[in-house]
């Protein structure tokens, strides 16, 4: 084919792709319709990673996966964008990690509030001047950042989802630190539903004492729940308390996690759910 030939082709497709993104853009306006009306959350972090796991199976190049799921994040991001003006706080300057991390988790269309503080952000989700929070919680070259865990214990928000983004990478001998990587938290009001594949993040609060974290560790082997992460902190309001920030593997709704909150609490004094959440890639 000549150049002509291939550009009138794309002018067809084009026409094609668009009307068949304004089709798919109704259903996804009917089914939050829907949801509005019976008091459901529009964003649904199963459902977003459910999508791009079924059109990167479609998918035969010479679009990467990577390249098709961008396109359609923003496909996404436009929908939720005309389904109800939803507002994502984030942690940061503008053009920061956090706010590169919630672009990266919610697209362009949506309007962003950035924030001071960490906690500013827990504040603006909980009173509901924000739909959802985008903090960070681990920072590859500083570690955990304790701040964000620590206000967690008084909050009641939910972690519904994550994002990852990869370890910079070195380029003849010299580390590129532009790329802001890290893991950072979406924080919602409500949780998330079992997917299969997902993690669960607990606070469990403990006497400090010889054995604490032997006997809560015990409890995820007993129940055969791998942990993936466990960060402790001195607890701020009673003289040795201390609390177990944990990951485990799977959902708070499944047998053998739910087993094993249950009986944290017999080795413990305070056990909370901080969220469970699809398993995310680092991307």
């Amino acid at each position: 084919m000549s150049v002509p030939e291939h550009r009138q082709m794309i002018d067809k497709l084009d026409a094609r792709i668009v009307r068949l993104l304004n089709e798919r853009t109704r259903h996804v306006l009917a089914i939050g319709d829907i949801k509005l009306k019976a008091g459901e959350e529009i964003y649904a972090p199963h459902r977003e990673r459910a999508v791009f796991e079924r059109v990167s199976r479609f998918n035969r190049g010479p679009m990467t996966n990577e390249q098709l799921r961008a396109v359609y994040r923003e496909i996404m991001s436009s929908a939720l964008a005309l389904e109800k003006t939803m507002t994502i706080a984030y942690f940061g300057r503008e053009g920061s990690g956090t706010h590169q991390a919630a672009l990266r988790k919610f697209g362009a269309s949506l309007e962003y509030s950035r924030q001071k503080t960490i906690a500013d952000v827990f504040r603006e989700v909980g009173k509901k001047r924000a739909d959802y929070g985008v903090v960070p919680v681990d920072h590859f070259a500083e570690g955990i950042i304790t701040h964000t865990l620590d206000l967690f214990v008084d909050s009641d928000l939910k972690i519904v989802s994550e994002i990852m983004s990869p370890a910079p990478r070195s380029f003849a001998g010299i580390q590129d630190n532009t790329a802001k990587a890290g893991r950072f938290l979406v924080l919602g009001r409500q949780g998330s539903p079992p997917t299969g594949d997902d993690r669960t993040s607990l606070l469990v609060g403990v006497t400090d004492e010889a054995g604490a974290l032997r006997d809560v560790t015990a409890v995820f082997r007993r129940c055969k729940i791998n942990l993936t992460q466990i960060e402790s902190r001195p607890g701020r309001r009673k003289a040795r308390e201390y609390f177990f920030f944990i990951d485990c593997e799977g959902h708070a709704q499944d047998r053998d996690v739910a087993r094993a909150i249950q009986l944290l609490g017999k080795h413990s004094h305070f056990v909370k759910v901080l969220g469970s959440y699809p398993n995310t890639d680092w991307a």
